[in-house]
């Protein structure tokens, strides 16, 4: 498959075929359970963003957040914020405003494959859409330095099978929970879970290629 046929292949996956909570379930920590929003809960909503390059080979990225960050200080995580009505008219306009002011990214909305699962993060009460886009090019970033420590650059498939534990601190106890350790990045929470999802849809796209080679060589 080349890369348009790919990226089609991902957008028909993405529209039609989510996996949702079965791939959330996969990388949730020990320490929670996937809980469903209660009606009592006024959820913030807010978007982050998948970028997909070719570069040699299919890549993305995540961020490592500053010690000083409200939430989540010093984690990897994907670029996204809150919701803000002011600014944004839905929550694609959220992933791709604060991918810009996060990392200096500009990204189209013709670039834009389309959204994951949502999934709600009891911890914070956010409610994230992810979503998932596609350049051409590959990125030049510019780092916000008050929310963004460093930009790390993933190969996609040595992320997806870099899967096992880490060791975090909770509350002073020390736990195990379910992680993506690439490179020294190591991501778990909510963003593993997102990834989760991502790496299902990715895996059928390997495999459907590994088909098609198989068919032609027949």
């Amino acid at each position: 498959m080349n890369r348009r046929e790919s990226i089609s292949y991902l957008k028909e996956q993405i529209t039609n075929h989510l996996p949702g909570q079965e791939a959330h379930l996969r990388m949730l920590p020990y320490i929670r359970e996937l809980i469903p929003l209660g009606k009592h809960i006024q959820p913030k909503e807010s978007a982050v963003l998948i970028v997909i390059w070719y570069d040699q080979t299919f890549k993305t990225c995540v961020i490592k957040r500053t010690a000083k960050m409200r939430n989540h200080a010093g984690q990897f995580a994907l670029p996204g914020g809150k919701f803000d009505i002011a600014e944004d008219q839905n929550l694609m306009d959220t992933a791709i405003r604060e991918t810009f002011e996060e990392v200096g990214l500009e990204i189209d909305k013709q670039d834009v494959i389309g959204p994951l699962s949502r999934i709600y993060i009891p911890v914070s009460t956010f409610y994230i859409t992810p979503f998932v886009a596609f350049i051409n090019d590959k990125p030049q970033f510019h780092i916000n330095p008050d929310e963004v420590e460093a930009i790390d650059e993933l190969i996609i498939e040595e992320l997806f099978i870099s899967k096992g534990n880490m060791e975090v601190d909770v509350k002073g106890r020390t736990l195990s929970v379910p992680s993506y350790n690439c490179n020294n990045t190591k991501i778990w929470g909510a963003t593993a879970m997102i990834l989760s999802e991502m790496e299902i849809i990715w895996n059928r796209l390997i495999e459907k290629a590994q088909n098609q080679i198989h068919i032609e060589q027949s």
